[in-house]
């Protein structure tokens, strides 16, 4: 004897099955990271690639107490933070920089692998801004790269940084690059 399906049964099945298909397909494809244009303050603009969490805090810079604005967020196995610190005079802030830098490799407990001076649109001319490379240990003893960019503006300075995981993809050097050349200011 010989099956004969229903086709109305068969269609159904097809249907279903290309259904499932498409979600697996849409669920692997779905992008891990999510870039949206933030606000850091009155004039300062940054693309982040995931909703980053927004605190204000005083905290000591230069021997004296800063107010600072913080974005941070998790994805993609990176951490992306950006603060910006209001020290109310211009003349600070190249020291203000270097500390900020010196304090990010302390907290890592971690070396500098590369640096170099970089001109950001916008920036206070003769702050030498810097974008660097750093290699640390994070708190489980396991090892971690950041990539951060520190940048004045008149009485404000920026610290940007990208931290990497262990689960961090292959790319995240790109996609740190593309987090840190976003920053633009509105005149």
């Amino acid at each position: 004897m010989t099956r004969v399906d229903n086709p109305a049964m068969q269609c159904r099945s097809m249907s279903w099955a290309a259904m499932g298909l498409t979600a697996c397909l849409m669920v692997a494809c779905s992008p891990t990271l999510d870039w949206r244009d933030v606000r850091l303050g009155p004039d300062t603009r940054l693309q982040f690639p995931c909703k980053p969490d927004r605190l204000e805090r005083k905290l000591p810079l230069l021997e004296r107490v800063a107010a600072a604005q913080m974005l941070v967020c998790d994805g993609g196995g990176l951490t992306w933070s950006a603060t910006v610190f209001d020290l109310g005079d211009p003349t600070l802030a190249p020291a203000a920089l270097l500390e900020l830098r010196q304090r990010l490799l302390a907290n890592m407990q971690g070396t500098e692998e590369a640096s170099e001076h970089v001109a950001v649109p916008g920036m206070t001319v003769g702050t030498l801004a810097q974008r660097s490379r750093m290699r640390g240990a994070r708190p489980d003893g396991s090892t971690t790269v950041a990539q951060a960019l520190f940048v004045a503006r008149g009485p404000r300075v920026y610290q940007l940084v990208v931290m990497a995981r262990p689960d961090a993809p292959e790319q995240w050097s790109a996609q740190a690059a593309e987090f840190l050349d976003a920053l633009s200011w509105r005149n």
